[in-house]
């Protein structure tokens, strides 16, 4: 198997990844129909999808994901961590067991979001064994995606041992052969799809494309990260630091490509030169999503410090004596300072776990306001707008609006639509972390 660093004077050996993906058996039951207008399936009052990012709402969390194939058919990929899987004996042969549904619908889009086609929709149903697994459940099978078009799925997972129901929403985009769905990811030895946006230094992977026909990329590299977002009363304009690659080179799509701790960065896979749309992976560095190293803990830092109080943190020598440091201050205490790192980097792991895009999730304009504020209340979603609310002690309502921006690199950026007018609330939040307190709204 060919193996590249991501560098363009790589060493390169042989091998081959597999055409075809195999998926554990499960019976099908399809509802394809006829395309037929159709309401949104939830009327707007009745859309409080806030557990979508609040981890405490659902055992189980499944990733989707979709690679085109051809100008009508899709692969919808699902995975779910073992470990979030429940598993008993009570069966006749006495098997550890699990039992899943899934049942998925698509919705076409349109530039008016007050109605909807349903394309295609069906439901299976499938019995895990537990030492049959090996850390990861994940399964395909087709969908039914036309070209040129845009979609919404909406798959629900029943777990049927817990008797719970986790939702999972996901934009499809068919209109460029060049785009991200049309490449997949996946892992080179157990061939396990990668659905997140994001690898970890040290992780590799092998890229495919879809319909096939192709066998070499060019890979585009940005070291650079894109910068903090804006204050949320700021009326300036987000600078964009991905115009120009650092670096570019051309790689066989049957290599395996090694992401090391040398190189990290954003990677923008493009089969077309003449198009900038294609595969993008977000390599900000080891452990990522999580944050376990004093340099880690230092850049989020920025939501609670001045721009000279930042700077002088990060110029400590010391990176572990300055956080601590940091919190200590905060919360007077070793108890409250260790209460105080738990919460906030809980709060920037799953930012980055739920908000990664063309940069790290912490640093998007949600992962903003989910670090300082936790997760939204409620949360009303449209395809191209989410508006989270969360209320104070008085009872009064603070409420962001996101909306959808469109971006070659990334399918899951929201734009927060800025209020020019300083938020006492904002600042009321970053006293209650200053001062010992986890900020939590009611």
């Amino acid at each position: 198997m060919k193996v590249s660093k991501l560098f363009p004077e790589s060493i390169f050996r042989s091998g081959k990844m597999p055409a075809v993906m195999f998926m554990v058996g499960f019976v099908f039951f399809s509802c394809r129909q006829a395309p037929v207008s159709s309401p949104l399936p939830l009327k707007r009052e009745a859309l409080n999808l806030a557990f979508l990012y609040n981890p405490a709402e659902s055992a189980i969390h499944p990733e989707a994901g979709i690679l085109h194939l051809n100008d009508s058919i899709s692969n919808l990929y699902i995975s779910i961590p073992q470990s979030e899987l429940l598993f008993n004996q009570a069966n006749p042969e006495g098997r550890f067991l699990t039992s899943l549904r899934f049942h998925y619908e698509i919705y076409e889009l349109y530039e008016k979001e007050t109605s909807r086609k349903l394309a295609d929709s069906g439901s299976y149903k499938t019995e895990l064994e537990k030492n049959k697994l090996h850390g990861l459940y994940y399964t395909v099978f087709p969908v039914r995606c036309r070209y040129g078009r845009q979609y919404t799925l909406r798959l629900f997972t029943y777990d049927n041992m817990r008797n719970k129901s986790m939702q999972t929403f996901l934009r499809i985009d068919k209109t460029d052969r060049n785009g991200r769905q049309y490449f997949m990811a996946f892992t080179p030895t157990s061939h396990y799809p990668v659905l997140k946006p994001y690898v970890a230094a040290g992780r590799n992977i092998i890229l495919r494309y879809g319909p096939g026909g192709i066998d070499s990329v060019y890979v585009q590299w940005y070291r650079k990260s894109q910068p903090l977002p804006l204050p949320v009363f700021s009326s300036e304009t987000p600078k964009n630091l991905l115009i120009r690659p650092d670096s570019v080179w051309k790689i066989a799509l049957s290599d395996t490509l090694v992401f090391d701790t040398t190189r990290t960065g954003l990677f923008h896979f493009r089969a077309d030169t003449m198009s900038f749309d294609g595969f993008t992976l977000l390599c900000p560095g080891e452990h990522y999503p999580e944050i376990k190293t004093p340099a880690q803990m230092i850049p989020p830092l920025a939501y609670l410090t001045s721009g000279p109080e930042q700077k002088a943190i990060e110029q400590n020598p010391n990176p572990k004596a300055a956080v601590d440091n940091f919190w200590l201050t905060c919360g007077d205490n070793i108890q409250t300072a260790r209460d105080l790192i738990r919460a906030y980097y809980n709060r920037v792991f799953f930012a980055n776990y739920y908000f990664t895009a063309d940069r790290e999730g912490w640093k998007t304009d949600r992962g903003m306001i989910y670090v300082v504020y936790g997760p939204p209340r409620t949360m009303l979603k449209t395809d191209n707008q989410e508006e989270w609310t969360y209320f104070t002690e008085a009872g009064r309502k603070v409420v962001f609006t996101f909306r959808y921006k469109p971006s070659p690199l990334t399918e899951n950026l929201f734009v927060l639509i800025r209020n020019l007018e300083p938020s006492p609330h904002w600042r009321q939040a970053v006293d209650s972390w200053r001062s010992g307190k986890v900020f939590t709204t009611q």
